[in-house]
């Protein structure tokens, strides 16, 4: 044991210069660690110990059905895996999951099927392990985590044959890890380049999995001494090549979805850690870890969150969170990921139930206020949001980005921003090409691929030339005078280092609260005669208006706007295909994204250009009235105005209601032909809505503040008798799983075959004709990707006239979409148009037609 502690006070380093914090906190970490070792007569603890120590599993069952996460929640998951065979491909990174699933059940029930279940995946992997050639790291991560799981929960309750099976996997196991890092120097665990600092999430998942494997043999006479000098070997991996990656806080640069899947391990092994030497610290104030669910909360806006790089946007998992707040006792972080998970429906994990205790429960009960700004700068991985309010779900959103390219799972993605506003999301970024392709390769063909290009992203691109990458992908641009107060923040970044074709570039970006207006603004000065483009990407239907000089957005029957603001005479916006500028400089392979537009400026010449865009919601009316191109200011001369933002008050029928002060948004539910009178700043709104409508958003404004009044009829459900469903798939789907009430069976079918469209629909073919106002949909997976739709109606199930342009919002449970039509339809067509994955998919799990209350 001794030698294991005298090894992990080698796990320090410093990585750059934000880093002393970082290695101080580890020296103590790991000082404290060697202290209470030697304090203990007896360091190990007994089993289970792999994820929850024996006590807290014993505390854990007594309190189950008095918390939120349990074994109650796993039981649909649970069932499911005793029905699915072993898997095939034996080192899978489902296999963890199930396992762990199976033993969790078993450990709750004592139900034999249970125990036998996972037994059968034992057989299976011994016989196909093949480890001297077994490439893949989180394969092999996953498969042990669940191995190791039901060893460790269960040792008492296995027979001796299965034990000397397990014990013969892991032993194999050892071997293998000694094999891939010390020999080869694989690159997950070995720093080849020292001043070359980034997180990778294989990493802490592989070199995680082996010191939790370890943790939970330590007192196997057979395994001791290798056990010993395993565990700071990859602790000091996970150190220099994950937490040293995260400072100074907490971000990553492979994106959000990497970030939290490195995270779920590194989390593992700390709370191993602490039940396997009782009262450690588990390194809980490292920069790494501390911070980490700063970043998950700042990037997560009100109806998603933001990624960039290859992770597309999701709703991550939770559990880790969980348990860091409630390790660094944050009732403020606990009830924000509590809130996240119930209002979005992401999957249970079986470590929700073991890490959301009672005290847990109890800290989430506690009155707290934000510990997190509503703007924050995430330095070196240079990513920053800002907010108008946390808990507002119609709230604003603006995310933006500087830092590196070649970064694992990075994209030449420099300058680019997302908008969310009023529960839509006005802007997206494209989801990763095919792993399988050279796309994957980092430093030669990945930043050639559309997707991982400048021009798949919402920034600049200077003189598009074949072969030959449209930024510099080794600049690191910094955001740099970040300032904000409760009327309005700003940033910017100096893009120059990135664009050698110029002399400057920079990007400036300001959210304007009291008007909830988003401004982007762009300087940038040519070396020679050259070409700029602007590109702004979004999953919104587009309109062009006031010749080129705005743009309107529209999703769910809301609206966007979007001003160009320029002394360029020729600035305009066009809608042009979601492709590449230059195919030439294309691979052979790169996959197409069929009907997709976007907007562009175009703008040619010599010297400098000054031109920015202003994005406001506008509600549901067009709102189509000409504006005059302001006078910009120099990004390096903007200053923050001066005051403070007051709380809105109006009177809604005679009833005075008073609006927190970063809250612009109010919802009044109206029953079938009710008009509501509205007192806003000392003037009188009469407002209803017309009987072929069932949703409007209304913009009200003073000399101060925007507000948004949102205006919904109440409907009700159709009866199933009254309609069937069909679909283009005919009898290859069973429709009634569209109405079984299960998430689990779903509609799903690609929107693209060999690199075409094709017509992918489902029908609701109604006996009579109806007045359909509405539909509730689940989307199956919806908390990972958006998923994009056209609602049509016919009257004789023929002619077909589009009355939605739909995009889901991330949510797993249902979503309610209005259709402002005046017609009594006899179908009603849902046409898929793919989904922010790769796959062009649409998964509905339910669908629910509504009419008038």
């Amino acid at each position: 044991m001794k030698y294991i502690f005298s090894m992990l006070l080698l796990v320090s380093g410093v990585a750059h210069g934000y880093q002393v914090e970082q290695q101080d906190a580890m020296s103590k970490g790991i000082a404290k660690i060697k202290q209470l070792s030697q304090q203990l007569t007896q360091p190990i603890q007994p089993r289970p110990r792999v994820l929850i120590s024996k006590q807290q599993f014993k505390q854990h069952m007594q309190d189950c059905p008095a918390i939120n996460y349990c074994y109650e929640s796993q039981q649909q998951m649970i069932e499911q895996a005793i029905a699915e065979l072993p898997l095939e491909a034996t080192f899978s990174r489902a296999m963890e999951g199930r396992l762990q699933r199976l033993s969790y059940a078993y450990k709750m029930t004592s139900e034999q099927r249970f125990l036998d279940k996972a037994l059968e995946y034992i057989d299976v992997v011994d016989k196909d392990a093949k480890w001297p050639y077994r490439t893949d790291d989180l394969g092999v991560s996953h498969a042990i985590m669940g191995l190791v799981t039901l060893y460790d929960w269960h040792y008492d309750k296995l027979s001796q044959a299965h034990k000397n099976e397990l014990e013969r996997i892991f032993w194999q196991a050892m071997d293998w890890y000694e094999d891939v890092t010390k020999v080869e120097r694989i690159w997950w665990a070995n720093r080849r380049d020292p001043s070359f600092i980034y997180a990778n999430n294989h990493t802490s998942q592989a070199n995680g999995s082996m010191a939790i494997m370890s943790l939970a043999l330590l007192d196997n006479p057979k395994f001791s001494k290798r056990s010993q000098q395993l565990i700071p070997y990859a602790l000091h991996a996970i150190n220099s090549l994950y937490w040293s990656g995260l400072s100074p806080d907490g971000a990553a640069e492979e994106g959000m979805g990497y970030f939290s899947y490195g995270m779920e391990r590194t989390v593992d092994l700390l709370a191993t850690l602490t039940a396997t030497l009782v009262d450690a610290p588990s390194m809980l104030n490292i920069a790494a870890i501390a911070k980490a669910n700063d970043f998950l909360f700042s990037g997560t806006g009100p109806i998603g969150a933001w990624n960039f790089a290859n992770g597309s946007a999701r709703f991550v998992q939770s559990p880790w969170v969980v348990y860091l707040a409630t390790q660094r006792n944050q009732p403020w972080q606990l009830q924000r990921i509590v809130a996240i998970k119930n209002r979005y429906q992401t999957p249970t994990d079986v470590r929700h139930a073991l890490w959301y205790t009672k005290d847990s429960e109890d800290l989430a009960n506690q009155t707290a206020t934000p510990t997190l700004p509503l703007d924050n700068h995430f330095r070196y991985v240079e990513y920053a949001t800002i907010r108008s309010d946390w808990e507002d779900y119609f709230g604003s959103f603006l995310g933006f980005k500087g830092g590196r390219a070649v970064v694992s799972h990075g994209h030449a993605d420099a300058g680019t921003f997302q908008i969310q506003d009023l529960g839509i999301s006005w802007t997206n970024d494209l989801p990763h090409d095919n792993y399988a392709w050279p796309y994957f390769n980092y430093y030669v063909d990945r930043f050639n691929y559309y997707r991982n290009a400048p021009e798949g992203h919402n920034t600049l691109v200077i003189n598009p030339e074949p072969h030959r990458y449209q930024h510099d992908v080794t600049a690191h641009p910094k955001i740099t005078n970040m300032h904000s107060n409760s009327l309005m923040s700003m940033a910017q970044i100096d893009l120059s280092d990135a664009y050698p074709a110029a002399d400057k570039v920079l990007r400036g970006y300001q959210y304007d609260r009291a008007a909830r207006r988003f401004l982007i603004q762009d300087q940038v000065t040519l070396k020679e005669n050259g070409e700029i483009y602007w590109f702004y990407h979004t999953p919104a239907d587009i309109k062009l208006v006031n010749d080129g000089k705005s743009a309107l957005l529209e999703i769910n029957n809301k609206r966007f706007r979007l001003d160009l603001h320029s002394e360029i005479k020729t600035a305009r916006f066009t809608i042009v295909d979601d492709a590449p500028l230059v195919k030439a400089k294309l691979p052979v392979k790169d996959t197409p994204i069929p009907d997709r537009k976007k907007l562009s400026i175009k703008l040619t010449g010599k010297g400098e250009f000054k031109f920015a865009v202003a994005g406001y919601s506008i509600g549901s009316d067009s709102e189509l009235s000409d504006f005059s191109a302001k006078a910009l200011p120099d990004i390096e001369n903007w200053r923050l105005p001066r005051g403070q933002l007051a709380p809105l008050t109006l009177s809604i029928n005679g009833d005075k209601v008073t609006l927190p002060v970063n809250d612009s948004h109010h919802l009044i539910t109206l029953p079938e032909g009710e008009m509501v009178t509205i007192l806003f700043a000392g003037k009188r709104y009469q407002l209803s809505l017309a009987d072929n409508q069932q949703q409007k958003v209304v913009k009200l404004t003073n000399d101060k503040r925007t507000l948004f009044v949102e205006l919904r009829k109440k409907l009700t459900a159709i009866d199933d008798s009254e309609f069937s469903f069909s679909t283009d798939l005919g009898e290859q789907f069973d429709v009634s799983q569209l109405r079984d009430g299960k998430l689990t069976t779903y509609y799903s079918a690609s929107s693209l075959n060999n690199n075409e469209r094709v017509e992918r629909f489902i029908d609701a073919n109604f006996k009579t004709a109806t007045f359909v106002k509405g539909l509730d949909i689940q989307f199956a997976n919806g908390f990972q990707r958006e998923f994009y739709f056209d609602v049509e109606v016919s009257s004789d199930g023929n002619t077909f006239e589009k009355v939605l342009h739909g995009v889901s919002n991330l949510g797993q449970h249902s979503q309610r979409f209005y259709l402002n039509h005046d017609k009594a339809v006899k179908t009603v067509r849902i046409r898929a148009n793919g989904n922010s994955k790769l796959y062009m998919y649409n998964n509905y799990a339910e669908i629910k037609l509504l009419k008038a209350h």
